[in-house]
């Protein structure tokens, strides 16, 4: 019985952990990082907007096939000043090495400064 306790608790601590972030590089220039901060590759990653009136992600094709733990991937971020707000309601889903899908929800804000 412990033994399976100790391998279930491995799969458990063994799992991505996707999410997304904007940071500002410039005078309008802006990136998003999608990255995995679990302990285990995220693979078949998905990233999108919730919203219709948000920014472009420059050469952004998906899924992205792999990634691994701590890995990020950044693209630049299209903007345009005809956007009618500065933050945008988000979903990033990836598939486990397990198997299993899971998915983070958020807001990304545009940084300003």
């Amino acid at each position: 019985v412990e033994k399976i306790n100790n391998e279930n608790e491995n799969k458990a601590n063994k799992k991505a952990s996707c999410d997304a972030n904007i940071v500002k590089t410039g005078n309008n220039d802006w990136i998003i990082k999608i990255f995995n901060k679990g302990t285990a590759n995220a693979t078949n990653t998905i990233f999108k907007f919730l919203v219709d009136d948000a920014p472009v992600l420059l050469r952004y094709k998906e899924p992205i096939k792999l990634l691994e733990p701590q890995q990020r991937i950044d693209y630049h971020l299209i903007t345009n000043l005809a956007l009618s707000s500065e933050n945008w309601e988000y979903e990033v889903t990836w598939e486990n090495e397990d198997g299993t899908v899971d998915n983070k929800k958020g807001i990304l804000t545009l940084p300003l400064t």
